[in-house]
C-alpha cells in the first residue's frame, strides 16, 4: 500500500515537473526572450491569488473608517481600542478572567493567541511554554495534553495576581462561546506554524456561522495565512509585522531605520484598513484617536474615555459629566504612569 502511494506520488511529481519544463521550453521557441517568463508569471498570480472576503464581514469586526461618511456620522459604530491578550497588563492575559474584565468594562473588542497542544486542542496562550506567566519549567506546550495543563496556575506570576486567584488556560472554545454571547468582536492572533493550528481554526469558523462577523484571523506569518485563507477567503485575514522595517522609508542593517512616514496615513492611502500595536498609555490613546484617527491594540483599559466615564458615573450617577473632567482624569492617569506611580 505504502509503495503504491509513494509510486503515485512520484509519477505525479515528474508529470507536473515534465508538464512546466515542456511549456516553458514551447513558449522560449514562439515567443521573444522574458515574455514566456511574464507570462508563466501572471498566470501564477491568478491560479494561486485569493479572493477578497465579504466586505460587509470586514465592516461588521472593524466598523467603519473613522475618516469615512459613515464613520463621521456615527462615532460610536468606530473602532478605538482593543484589548491585547484582554488587556494583559490589568488581569492574567489570554484567560477567561481578562475577557470578563474586559466585558465588564464595556471593551468589546479583544486580541488573543492561539496555539495547539499535543491532544490538538486550541488553547489561549501567546508563549510556547508556561515558564512566564507560572514561574514554573514547561518550555512547550506541544508536548502537553489539556488534561496535564488545565489546572496550572497561569497568573502566579501577574502583577495583580491577588485579585485573579487561582487563574487556569482557556480553550478557544470557551473563549468563543463567552465572548460570541456577548457580541465581543476579536482578532485571533495564530501562534505555530503547524496543520493541526491551521485545520483546527479551519473547523472554528466553520462549525460557528457567525464568527465570520466577529473574528479576523492574523498571524506573523504570511505562509500560514494563506493556507487558511486559500481554503475559507470568507476569513477576514490580517498581517503582523514588527516596527520600523515597514514604518521607515529607508533601512539598512548596520543604521537601522531612518527617513520615518507616517505609518497609518501611507497604508491607509493604500486602502488597507490599520490597527495599532501596542498602545498603552493615556497620552498616546489621545493621539491615535484625535490625530491619527485609528484603532489600537491595548494592554490596559486604563485612560480609555469610556472606561473613565463609567467609574464617574458610578459615582456621580446623577451629574452628567463634561469632556473637561474626563481628559483632566486621563491626563491624571498618565502623570501617575510616568511617575511610576502605576
Amino acid at each position: 500500500m505504502f509503495l503504491a502511494i509513494f509510486t503515485f506520488i512520484y509519477s505525479s511529481i515528474y508529470y507536473v515537473i515534465s508538464f512546466l519544463f515542456t511549456f516553458i521550453s514551447t513558449l522560449q521557441a514562439v515567443l521573444p526572450l522574458g515574455v514566456d517568463v511574464g507570462l508563466l508569471g501572471i498566470a501564477v498570480y491568478y491560479l494561486t491569488r485569493l479572493r477578497k472576503p465579504d466586505q460587509s464581514n470586514v465592516e461588521s469586526i472593524f466598523g467603519p473608517e473613522p475618516r469615512s461618511q459613515e464613520g463621521i456620522m456615527y462615532p460610536d459604530r468606530v473602532v478605538k481600542c482593543i484589548a491585547h491578550r484582554g488587556a494583559g497588563f490589568d488581569a492574567p492575559e489570554n484567560t477567561l478572567e481578562a475577557l470578563k474584565y474586559c466585558v465588564e468594562r464595556d471593551c468589546n473588542f479583544v486580541e488573543l493567541d492561539v496555539r495547539t497542544l499535543k491532544d490538538g486542542q486550541l488553547v489561549l496562550l501567546h508563549d510556547q511554554g508556561l515558564e512566564r506567566l507560572t514561574g514554573g519549567t514547561i518550555t512547550d506546550v506541544k508536548m502537553m495534553d489539556w488534561d496535564s495543563i488545565k489546572n496550572i496556575d497561569v497568573g502566579a506570576t501577574h502583577p495583580n495576581r491577588h485579585q485573579f486567584k487561582e487563574v487556569h488556560l482557556c480553550r478557544l472554545e470557551d473563549a468563543l462561546d463567552y465572548l460570541l454571547s456577548n457580541e465581543v468582536r476579536m482578532i485571533i492572533d495564530v501562534k505555530g506554524e503547524d496543520k493541526q493550528v491551521i485545520n483546527g481554526i479551519l473547523d472554528t469558523f466553520a462549525s460557528r456561522p457567525n464568527l465570520y462577523k466577529f473574528a479576523a484571523v492574523t498571524t506573523f506569518n504570511p505562509f500560514i495565512l494563506y493556507q487558511i485563507r486559500k481554503k475559507d477567503p470568507q476569513i477576514v485575514g490580517a498581517i503582523s509585522y514588527r516596527p520600523y522595517c515597514f514604518s521607515a522609508q529607508d533601512y539598512d542593517a548596520e543604521n537601522g531605520p531612518s527617513n520615518p512616514r507616517s505609518e497609518v496615513f501611507y497604508w491607509r492611502s493604500l486602502g488597507v484598513r490599520c490597527v495599532g500595536w501596542c498602545v498603552n498609555r493615556p497620552l498616546e490613546k489621545l493621539y491615535w484617536r484625535g490625530v491619527l484617527k485609528a484603532p489600537y491594540l491595548s494592554n490596559t483599559l486604563m485612560g480609555e474615555p469610556e472606561v473613565e466615564q463609567k467609574k464617574e458615573r458610578d459615582k456621580r450617577s446623577s451629574l452628567s459629566l463634561r469632556p473637561g473632567p474626563i481628559v483632566d482624569k486621563i491626563l491624571e492617569t498618565e502623570k501617575r504612569m510616568t511617575s511610576g506611580q502605576n
